[in-house]
């Protein structure tokens, strides 16, 4: 089978987290820290913005919190992401924002 193509990898990551914590009670640390260093060193700007609100969503479920995680994702979810990404989506992100108890800058309520 052919390796996915670059733009795929984002997509399939994201769908590997949301699969894995959405299917699991409790996953082990190690591996909400794996998922997540995964993810870092993609880049969050590599994610659509709906994939970005599902990761954060799926490891506010796991009640996982990785600061530089939350960081890179309130860069991501910038004016113009917030104005692509579908209401159903928006609602996992403030969700998981809340869950996750993450200060939100300023700038961001008026996006």
């Amino acid at each position: 089978m052919a390796a996915p193509c670059t733009a795929q990898v984002p997509r399939l990551l994201a769908r590997e987290i949301q699969g894995l914590c959405y299917g699991a009670e409790v996953l082990p640390v190690a591996l909400c820290s794996s998922l997540t260093e995964r993810c870092l060193d993609v880049g969050l700007r590599a994610f659509a913005p709906s994939d970005v609100c599902g990761i954060m969503d799926a490891l506010a479920r796991q009640a996982f919190v990785h600061e530089e995680l939350v960081s890179a994702a309130l860069k991501r979810m910038h004016q113009g992401a917030i104005a692509q990404t579908p209401p159903a989506a928006l609602r996992a992100w403030l969700g998981a924002l809340v869950a996750m108890r993450a200060p939100v800058p300023a700038e961001h309520f008026d996006a």
